[in-house]
């Protein structure tokens, strides 16, 4: 499991004190301010989710943490499957919701420029 950069959100003592297996990243803005853990986590070793994402415990607990922040409105983890198998979930204030690709294609190399800083692709579709 690894979910996004979102260093604007701080993780409280709480969560890092409950998840052993989760590792967050210690952050720093400024000398004068103290470190503090925030996003992206990732699980030390392997972590199943069995049942429903809205109920699964960590799920709720980094939307109690979305929901008393008031900066950032999601967060996306994505779970990587033993079998190769991809699942995306969508933590938001009010929803947990689970998404999986219904399909692959062949690229040459990393073609989506949903995000800043990603890839190339406005540079390989000009090549093309």
């Amino acid at each position: 499991m690894i979910t996004e950069h979102a260093n604007a959100i701080k993780i409280p003592d709480w969560f890092i004190e409950k998840y052993s297996n989760i590792h967050a990243l210690i952050h720093k803005i400024s000398d004068e301010e103290e470190l503090y853990f925030t996003f992206p986590l990732s699980t030390y070793k392997e972590q199943k989710f069995y049942g429903d994402f809205e109920t699964e415990g960590l799920f709720k607990d980094i939307q109690k943490i979305l929901s008393e922040n008031i900066l950032h409105a999601s967060l996306d983890i994505i779970l990587l499957h033993e079998c190769g198998g991809v699942t995306k979930v969508v933590i938001t204030p009010d929803k947990i919701i689970g998404m999986e690709p219904t399909g692959w294609k062949i690229v040459e190399g990393v073609e989506h420029d949903y995000c800043y800083g990603c890839s190339d692709a406005k540079l390989y579709e000009k090549r093309s």
